[in-house]
């Protein structure tokens, strides 16, 4: 799939409450908006988005928190049916809903598995799992994926990568921070995680005892302070 760059043109469509800046009216590079129509069923990234408002309102939820989690999940399902897809497990926030637990979360978390660190591999491995065409209306930008090294200081390294994507009218701005050399035990297990507009995306993932784990050990480490509550949260409903 050819890389793409979106053109400026003048935005009228829906806005919503940002969370952090990054849910935004779709921009381009130099901050102009791309679309100059509000969202509509004619196409599959106007039925997602619409879709996506009205189970929000339903549930009494953001409608930006629900196009994150969407987005997060399409690149998650381009990684299931991609030749990638033994190479990384996923972790962290986004595999609770394999638990029956969902909440909000900026980023995808992934351990890589027998894979190369080396910070181009890792965003050229990103950037071809994003660039799958997947029929779910999201539109990954290649060409403006950034990659860093984090971590420096810790036993085991990680790698940022930062991606930009469309839907509709909104942009979604995130990462995918992924892990090198973290020891997984138990092994990995197969889970099913449920996508938000339904169907599911089956991939390598923690097992749950090994994500409670880490945030316990995370909290014991920071002590006083520790500043990711949700980990308190995620601990006590599982």
């Amino acid at each position: 799939m050819a890389a793409r760059r979106w053109s400026a043109r003048r935005d009228t469509g829906d806005r919503h409450p940002l969370s952090t800046g990054a849910v935004s009216p779709a921009r381009c590079d130099g901050g102009a908006a791309v679309t100059d129509r509000r969202p509509t069923r004619s196409d599959p990234a106007g039925t997602a988005y619409l879709d996506l408002r009205r189970k929000a309102r339903r549930d009494g939820r953001a409608t930006d928190e629900y196009l994150r989690f969407f987005v997060l999940e399409g690149f998650l399902a381009r990684l299931a049916d991609s030749r990638h897809r033994n190479s990384f497990v996923l972790k962290g926030g986004v595999l609770l809903a394999a638990y029956a637990i969902r909440r909000s979360t900026a980023d995808v978390d992934i351990a890589a598995d027998r894979v190369s660190g080396e910070v181009d591999h890792i965003r050229d491995v990103v950037t071809a799992i994003a660039a799958q065409h997947y029929g779910d209306g999201i539109d990954f930008d290649t060409t403006s994926v950034i990659a860093e090294q984090i971590r420096d200081e810790d036993q085991y390294a990680g790698i940022r990568v930062r991606l930009t994507a469309r839907l509709a009218t909104a942009v979604i701005r995130f990462h995918v921070d992924v892990n090198i050399g973290d020891p997984i035990r138990p092994g990995p297990t197969d889970l099913r995680l449920p996508r938000l507009l339904g169907g599911e995306i089956v991939l390598r993932g923690y097992p749950l005892e090994m994500v409670l784990a880490e945030k316990v050990v995370t909290a014991l480490e920071r002590t006083t302070v520790n500043t990711r509550w949700r980990d308190f949260a995620d601990i006590y409903l599982s």
